[in-house]
C-alpha cells in the first residue's frame, strides 16, 4: 500500500477510534439509563438523556468526518466509497495496518451489540413502567359504567366505554 494510501487508512483509523470513544460513552450511559429505570428515579433519567443526546450529535459529527476520510481513501484506492468496508480495508491492508484494523473491526461489533442489548432492556423496562402506570390508572379510575344510564332530563343513554388501557403482562410484554 502507497505512503499516501497508508496515511489515509491512519487518518481514518484515528476517526474510528473518536467513533468508538463515543459509542463507549453511549454505552456507559445505557447502562446507567438501566440501574435508574430499574430504581425507578424519574429525575436522573432526564439528566441521562441529555447527556445522550449530546453524545449522539457528537457521534454525528464524527460519522461526517468519517465519511469524508472513506470517500479520500477510496479515491486513493480508485474504488468507489460505498465499496471500501472495514473488511475489504481489512484485507486490502498491509501488515503494519491489519492487526489494528482487525482490533477495530472487532471492539465496533462488540460494542453495537451490547448497546443493541441494553436499548432492548431499557425498552422493555420503560414499557413495563407504562404498562404498570396505566393498570394504576385504571385501577383508581374504577371499573366502567354498567348497562345505561340516564341524562339529566331523563333521557335514556348508553354507557360510556372508556379508551381500554394496557395492563401488564405476566411475561413482561406488552
Amino acid at each position: 500500500m502507497p505512503a499516501e494510501t497508508s496515511t489515509h487508512v491512519r487518518e481514518l483509523m484515528e476517526a474510528m477510534e473518536a467513533q468508538l470513544s463515543i459509542l463507549d460513552d453511549l454505552l456507559a450511559i445505557q447502562r446507567k439509563k438501566t440501574d435508574v429505570l430499574v430504581a425507578g428515579r424519574a429525575d436522573e433519567l432526564e439528566v441521562l438523556v441529555r447527556g445522550e443526546q449530546v453524545l449522539i450529535w457528537r457521534l454525528a459529527r464524527a460519522e461526517e468526518r468519517r465519511q469524508h476520510l472513506q470517500e479520500a481513501l477510496a479515491g486513493a484506492l480508485g474504488i468507489p466509497p460505498q465499496e471500501l468496508t472495514l473488511r475489504r480495508l481489512v484485507e486490502e491492508a498491509g501488515a503494519d495496518l491489519r492487526q489494528p484494523l482487525e482490533a477495530i473491526q472487532d471492539r465496533y461489533a462488540r460494542t453495537v451489540t451490547e448497546l443493541q442489548k441494553c436499548n432492548s432492556l431499557n425498552h422493555d423496562l420503560i414499557q413495563n413502567a407504562l404498562a404498570y402506570v396505566d393498570f394504576a390508572l385504571s385501577l383508581l379510575q374504577g371499573p366502567p359504567p354498567q348497562g345505561d344510564t340516564y341524562t339529566p332530563d331523563g333521557r335514556r343513554r348508553s354507557a360510556v366505554v372508556r379508551p381500554s388501557v394496557r395492563r401488564p403482562r405476566l411475561d413482561g410484554r406488552t
